[in-house]
């Protein structure tokens, strides 16, 4: 026991030596760097530790913070247009001062005879750096990142990581973050400083808020850039091109800025770029700029990686009636330590996400005072951030809104009056919070006027409720329903629901009750045909976790009662409405089955969707149903990706297709339909040459498309007023058949929307007018009929 106890004793004690010992082999060494001539401070000149790949950058105001493993340590500090410095370092004591000697600059004139010797450098360059680029399987480097935001008045927020990098050729990118820092108005699970997402000019693709942009060393550059020789710098004894860099393909996502070619290594040190012109975002972005500083070093070696990163930017954006202010944006970014074609840790990469935190050194108590000796220093302003920002200086607070709409935001997570407002109320606002309106108006109910009820209740359960009174028939309807989810490895719902309700026949438009009682309210026809159904229905809808096909099964029986029109009214006057028409009546026992992929739940196609349905129902006239049916129904929407497809959005064709069909008579108010404009109102998706209702038959088939051209024309024609709006062009085309066999229903009265129809229509539109509306035009290509009218805008 002696033994043991001295052994962990001597243990404890050479481990104590050794930890002295290496602490006093490193230390931080402080300094500043100024011009030898000017005095002035140098930003962003590199320090490096020779013959190593560690090293920083200065700040704003030519400050430095290196560790240094070990002493003796010769530092080397280079800087664009001087002559290096190599200073040996035996200890630390008090921070330095270099003074860094500008070369004298030799006037040296830029001749062009045919080919800009620009293009033939850019050649050397990108020719060496697919060499050593094809020789680089892996790095890994420690980074350390700082985000700021202000807004008019200064900073708003400030944040800082230190991490580990680790970059694969055919498997990306990972960090994990060891250390971070924030305000205090700040959580630290709100802290997203990181260098994973910043870009390497010596990428052939970059890709910038969701643009991937043609780099300036691509393999194809020479095809994408006007690069011109500008002048001639000198660091040490070696000529420094400085190259301007202009797109050469305007509707291409490309940069534009000067870059800096080192002359005999034909190495690019250092990039000055920023997002040409065709980088542009829609509404409700107003203003986007981005500015790029990042540079190069070898570190003695053969390949070239970033030294840093420096990121300014504004964004703005808003809507008519509500502003947000300017956010102002930097980070700066600095990595170091590179190891170099080393394995990379299998355990990352099988991991989908690509910044991760390495909770037991986050967490660890000297955390954040590690940032404070790894830091490139802080300037003023940022010092003075840390001391100054509370929890209570939000971002809610810093970027409120302005306009009229503005008083319909509430940026606070809690209003003063909620919370003297006492327990009472709060339990009430919790009691009607599932509570929604239900308001309608059409010829066989005249108005609507009720209300639906989500009960709250914690768990799965969800139990509703429903009423609405009718004017019309003085009649009411009403329904009950329950729904139970669970949630594990798979997605499961079960529900049921009796309901006593006038509904309307095609049960599928993209119209809602209140659009269709606007309508008919200003004199238009009531676009819905009407039946009563009093029914119960059970479903099941199942889905596996993160998957995106969900499984439909459905058990139904309903009693289908014909209805009467009861009113004419309109506010204008005047116009009599078309009677409802006669139905099957009797009882329909059926069971339903579909099978969907992705979700649709996007109003008039304002965001495109990729979304597949096929589904079936079956009448069940052998359990005392009174309809024997087969109803068949499918329907797709997709976009695809045409033009321009560097860009953010680039140009895109959207697709839809609807279909129905059925074995045996299918009833009336089973029957399939397809949606025609409502008044001036003709969103994808219509027959925008037809209007009063929607084509309803017994099979349907039906394709939309539309190409959206986004900006490009009128970038195309010098527009870039119209095209900075995010106003775009867009072609369209529709075309559609419906048939019924009519020999089965020779009691019945038809429209012409109810017989054999066959139509086909191409129009063009303007889109993105004050960011909401489109206007469309249309024109039948096989008979008489146009359209002018509008809808909502497509947003992405």
């Amino acid at each position: 026991m002696r033994y043991t106890t001295i052994g962990i004793l001597f243990f404890c004690f050479i481990s104590i030596l050794i930890q002295v010992d290496s602490l006093s082999a490193q230390g931080l060494l402080k300094g500043k760097i100024i011009d030898a001539s000017t005095r002035e401070p140098l930003e962003t000149a590199t320090i490096q530790i020779q013959n190593t790949y560690r090293g920083t950058i200065s700040n704003s105001s030519g400050e430095f913070e290196l560790q240094v493993p070990e002493f003796p340590a010769t530092i080397l500090i280079r800087f664009i247009g001087y002559n290096s410095q190599a200073i040996q370092i035996d200890s630390i004591s008090v921070p330095i001062s270099i003074e860094l000697q500008p070369v004298p600059q030799t006037l040296r004139e830029v001749v062009v005879t045919g080919e800009d010797p620009a293009i033939g450098i850019m050649r050397e360059v990108i020719r060496r750096k697919i060499i050593w680029r094809d020789l680089l399987a892996t790095f890994g480097a420690e980074a350390y990142s700082r985000q700021r935001l202000e807004n008019d008045s200064g900073i708003v927020t400030l944040t800082e990581t230190l991490s580990q990098v680790y970059w694969d050729k055919s498997r990306g990118i990972r960090e994990v973050i060891k250390s971070r820092s924030q305000t205090s108005n700040m959580d630290a699970t709100e802290n997203y400083a990181s260098a994973t997402n910043l870009p390497n000019f010596y990428d052939d693709d970059i890709n910038i808020s969701g643009f991937n942009l043609v780099g300036v060393t691509h393999p194809n550059a020479l095809s994408f850039y006007h690069f011109k020789l500008e002048g001639f710098r000198q660091i040490d004894d070696q000529t420094v091109f400085d190259i301007s860099v202009r797109p050469k393909r305007r509707l291409q996502p490309t940069f534009e800025g000067h870059i800096a070619i080192l002359d005999e290594d034909f190495a690019m040190i250092e990039a000055d770029l920023r997002p040409g012109e065709s980088v542009m975002f829609p509404p409700p972005i107003q203003e986007f700029g981005l500015w790029y500083k990042q540079q190069f070093s070898n570190f003695g070696g053969e390949f070239w990686f970033p030294v840093d990163v420096i990121i300014e930017g504004t964004i703005k954006f808003g809507f008519p009636g509500l502003q947000f202010p300017a956010i102002k944006f930097a980070q700066l970014s600095r990595l170091t330590n590179y190891q170099v074609n080393l394995p990379s840790p299998d355990s990352l990469f099988a991991i989908e996400r690509r910044i991760l935190v390495d909770s037991v050194s986050v967490n660890y108590a000297g955390s954040e005072s590690r940032i404070n000796t790894m830091r490139v220093p802080l300037n003023e302003s940022e010092s003075k951030a840390y001391e100054t920002l509370d929890s209570t200086q939000t971002l809610e607070k810093a970027f409120r809104p302005t306009g009229a709409l503005s008083r319909f935001i509430d940026m606070d997570d809690e209003d003063e009056e909620d919370r003297e407002s006492g327990p009472l109320a709060r339990v009430l606002g919790k009691a009607f919070n599932g509570v929604s309106p239900v308001l309608g108006y059409n010829r066989v109910d005249a108005a609507r006027l009720g209300l639906n009820y989500r009960i709250p209740i914690k768990g799965n359960l969800r139990p509703s409720v429903g009423f609405s009174y009718l004017t019309g028939t003085k009649d009411i309807d009403y329904s009950a329903g329950l729904s139970y989810r669970v949630r594990k490895n798979y997605d499961v719902e079960m529900g049921m629901k009796y309901q006593y309700s006038t509904n309307h026949l095609f049960d599928k438009s993209m119209y809602e009750p209140y659009l269709t009682a606007s309508s008919m309210l200003l004199a238009s026809p009531d676009y819905f045909n009407y039946y009563k159904g009093e029914s119960f229905s059970t479903n099941v809808n199942w889905s596996k976790r993160n998957s995106d096909i969900t499984w439909k099964f459905g058990l139904g029986n309903e009693r289908v009662l014909n209805m009467d029109k009861v009113i004419n009214y309109s506010i204008v006057g005047g116009f009599i409405q078309r009677e409802n028409p006669i139905i099957d009546e009797g009882t329909d026992r059926y069971v339903e089955f579909s099978v969907m992929y992705g979700e649709d739940d996007v109003p008039f196609s304002m965001i495109s969707i990729k979304y597949i349905e096929l589904g079936f129902r079956q009448g069940l006239s052998s359990v005392d149903g009174d309809f024997d049916y087969t109803r068949l129904f499918a329907r797709a929407d997709w976009q695809f990706d045409t033009f321009y497809k560097r860009r953010f959005l680039p140009n895109s064709l959207n697709i839809r297709l609807i279909a129905g069909t059925s074995i045996g008579t299918l009833p009336y108010h089973q029957w399939h339909g397809l949606d025609s404009k409502l008044g001036y109102f003709g969103p994808f998706g219509t027959i925008k040459t037809f209007s009063k209702m929607p084509f309803e038959a017994e099979s349907v088939v039906a394709f939309f498309w539309e190409h959206n051209f986004r900006t490009i024309p009128f970038e195309a024609l010098g527009m870039m007023g119209v095209a900075k709006k995010g106003i775009s062009f867009l072609i369209h085309g529709s075309h559609g058949y419906t048939h019924s066999d009519m020999s089965r229903h020779q009691n019945r009265v038809f429209s012409s929307y109810q017989s054999e129809n066959e139509v086909h229509e191409l129009g063009a539109s303007i889109n993105g007018i004050f960011s909401l509306i489109r206007l469309d035009a249309a024109k039948r290509v096989n008979g008489p009929g146009y359209f002018l009218g509008f809808s909502v805008a497509r947003v992405f």
